[in-house]
Order: C-alpha cells, then structure tokens, then sequence
C-alpha cells in the first residue's frame, strides 16, 4: 500500500490507512514514539501513564462524590467479627 508525504502546516503528515491502524492497535489521538531504522520509519505506540488514564476516564467529572458505607445485609457463615 502506498501513500504520499503531505504538508501539514509546517511539517509534514503521512496518513494511515484505517486497516492498519485497527490491524496494529492504534487509534486516533495515541501516543506514538518514531524511530529511524536504516531508510525506514517506525511508529510505537507510547504507554498511557496512570495519570494520563485517570484523566482520559475523570478529567471532566463536574459533580461531587463521598464515599459512604454501604449495608450489604447480616453476616453469613465466619464473617462476623466483633469491632
């Protein structure tokens, strides 16, 4: 398969195909690293941080939230226990 080198503002941008991206787990807005091997270009993509998860499933959680305990019913079998 072959594609062109397009400018982008003022780089330049390769765009890539649907197939290959859903064959290699990529997705619009990952991460990627690029690498030069020999006269080859290669993309990695870059693990999430743990931050970066937090915020991309919360980042925009405008509520309010507090724990609070829950009665999930009596003790069965060993789970009493006195406090």
């Amino acid at each position: 398969m072959a594609t062109t080198i397009a400018r982008w503002g003022n780089s330049q941008a390769v765009r890539l195909p649907k197939d290959i991206l859903a064959r290699t787990g990529l997705h619009v807005g990952d991460k990627v690293s690029v690498s030069q091997e020999g006269s080859s270009i290669r993309l990695t993509k870059v693990p999430q941080t743990k931050a970066e998860a937090f915020l991309e499933r919360f980042g925009d959680f405008q509520g309010s939230w507090r724990a609070e305990e829950a009665d999930t019913g009596a003790a069965v079998g060993k789970e009493q226990f006195d406090a």
